[in-house]
């Protein structure tokens, strides 16, 4: 299923869920970022992206991770990298709620929200986005 076909899919209430910053230069770290995500049955986060590269460990549930517009399952066990600047969403398509941890190497990560990727008749022209993704198995050691 492609990311247009879950947004279309998605209700307009469906819940972002929760997402809590567990490590920043508040805390022990001064140049790093680890943010805890908790999004209930078919919650999501719609597509973004950040100017440094981001790593995201599923610890419970499943879901699916675009990466640009490659869709990738994750389940508890998990590790994907984003490359800086490569929008990605996330759903959650199991039952119960999906337990994420997203790394961030910067002190006060941006988010860069992308409402054109939700392809309409207008910008269906859009050239199709050619991300560089790191395959779990890749990811971890």
């Amino acid at each position: 299923m492609s990311m247009q076909e879950i947004l279309a899919s998605i209700d307009r209430v469906t819940r972002l869920g929760t997402a809590r910053s567990l490590i920043n230069p508040r805390w022990p770290a001064q140049n790093s970022t680890l943010l805890e995500g908790v999004y209930d049955e078919r919650g999501h986060v719609p597509p973004h992206y950040h100017d440094c590269e981001e790593i995201i460990l599923c610890t419970d549930g499943e879901g699916i991770l675009f990466i640009g517009e490659d869709p990738h399952t994750i389940v508890s066990g998990t590790a994907l990298v984003v490359p800086a600047g490569v929008p990605h969403c996330l759903y959650n398509t199991g039952i119960g709620r999906l337990h994420l941890l997203a790394f961030l190497p910067t002190a006060d990560p941006e988010f860069h929200w992308v409402p054109s990727l939700r392809r309409t008749a207008e910008n269906a022209e859009s050239p199709k986005l050619q991300p560089h993704v790191v395959e779990p198995e890749r990811a971890v050691a």
